[in-house]
C-alpha cells in the first residue's frame, strides 16, 4: 500500500497534522504551504523528518493526513490552519515548522 501523498490531500480537502512525540504540541499545518516546500510526491508520514516543533525545538515530528472528519463534526467549513508564512491564524504557539 502506497503512503499518502500531499499531492492527494487538496482533492480530499485534507491538510497535514503534526504532533510533537516530545512535548506533545499538536498543529494542522496547510497543505499548500506543505506542498510548497517539500512538493507533491512527499509522503505524507515521513513529513515528520523535515518538521521542527515550535514549542520544544523537537525534530521527533509525527505527521499524518488531517481528515476533513477530524475536525469539529457537522462542521461546514475547513479549520483554523497554520497559512502560507507558517504563522496559526488563531494560536501563535501552535505551529510547526519545516526545517530549512
Amino acid at each position: 500500500m502506497q503512503p499518502m501523498r500531499v499531492g492527494d490531500l487538496a482533492g480530499l480537502r485534507a491538510h497535514v497534522e503534526a504532533n510533537c512525540n516530545r512535548c506533545g504540541h499538536h498543529a494542522v499545518i496547510d497543505r499548500d504551504h506543505v506542498m510548497r516546500r517539500v512538493g507533491p510526491q512527499a509522503a505524507v508520514p515521513e513529513l515528520g523528518m523535515v518538521f521542527v516543533c515550535t514549542s520544544c525545538g523537537s525534530r521527533d515530528v509525527a505527521t499524518r493526513p488531517a481528515w476533513p472528519n477530524f475536525w469539529e463534526y457537522g462542521a461546514e467549513s475547513e479549520p483554523d490552519v497554520v497559512n502560507q508564512d507558517g504563522a496559526d491564524q488563531t494560536k501563535p504557539a501552535e505551529s510547526v515548522e519545516a526545517a530549512e
